[in-house]
């Protein structure tokens, strides 16, 4: 599990210049093809805060695998005070340039197997694209047992991860060496390992396949011209079932 870990720490390492390999300058609503996932990943937390029928002002969140928060100022937004928000990420760097975007924040360097946190203290737990990113399933497990701990009774355990069958993706470690960062991850069966402690509340598929994004975003480019008329083609085609990439679970504690 350790080598899992530095693999991790290498690959996730910091970056010097924009573009590069995970670098936070690339996330922005700027860059179409990219945003488009986070839009619906967005639009999809809202809905299932809408369904649970929950007072923002009311709810604490917890995001484990933070990176440098981007998620996390989507909490701000709906309206969560920021002291019951908080981030766990293991990655210096990544808290570092959190602290720079975000001060306000409370991101905490911790093992998200172990955040030191209260058990039964949250209302909603978000695993965004982690599990993916660790090779071990021991690891996978014990982060999800943990996220269990975490949630109060009735809370949601919020996973946004890619579906089986979707290509594992390689990087460039430290070394030089290529190695996988991104490997897809069966969810249903993390769950199902969970026996009676809950249920499934809400799930969605979501994203879209990268040729079908380039398609939309970059080809077509100078045919659909209104921002809207790209966006409007780009999401209808990520309904269809071999267009998508990702699942949105929202698993409810009983």
């Amino acid at each position: 599990m350790e080598k899992d870990l530095e693999r991790l720490e290498s690959v996730y390492r910091p970056r010097t210049k924009a573009g590069e390999f995970w670098d936070h300058r690339s996330f922005h609503p700027l860059v179409e093809d990219v945003f488009l996932l986070e839009r619906q990943f967005q639009e999809l937390v809202l809905e299932t805060v809408r369904r649970k029928q929950w007072n923002p002002q009311d709810l604490f969140v917890c995001e484990l695998g933070c990176g440098w928060g981007r998620n996390l100022s989507l909490f701000t937004e709906l309206g969560i005070p920021c002291n019951q928000i908080v981030g766990v990420e293991f990655l210096e760097h990544f808290i570092a340039t959190a602290k720079k975007l975000q001060p306000a924040l409370d991101i905490r360097r911790r093992d998200a197997r172990e955040t030191g946190l209260p058990g039964a203290s949250q209302d909603l737990v978000l695993v965004h694209t982690v599990l993916s990113a660790v090779l071990e399933p021991r690891l996978q497990a014990d982060l999800i047992q943990e996220a269990l701990r975490l949630l109060k009774p009735g809370g949601l355990l919020v996973i946004l991860d890619l579906l089986p069958g979707y290509a594992m993706k390689f990087a460039e470690d430290a070394q030089g060496k290529t190695v996988p960062f991104l490997k897809p991850v069966a969810i249903a069966p993390l769950f199902q390992a969970l026996g009676g402690q809950g249920r499934i509340f809400y799930q969605s598929s979501l994203g879209l396949r990268p040729r079908l994004r380039g398609l939309f975003f970059r080809r077509l480019h100078r045919l659909l011209r209104a921002p809207k008329a790209r966006r409007l083609m780009a999401e209808l085609a990520s309904c269809l079932p071999f267009a998508s990439t990702h699942r949105f679970f929202a698993w409810e504690k009983r």
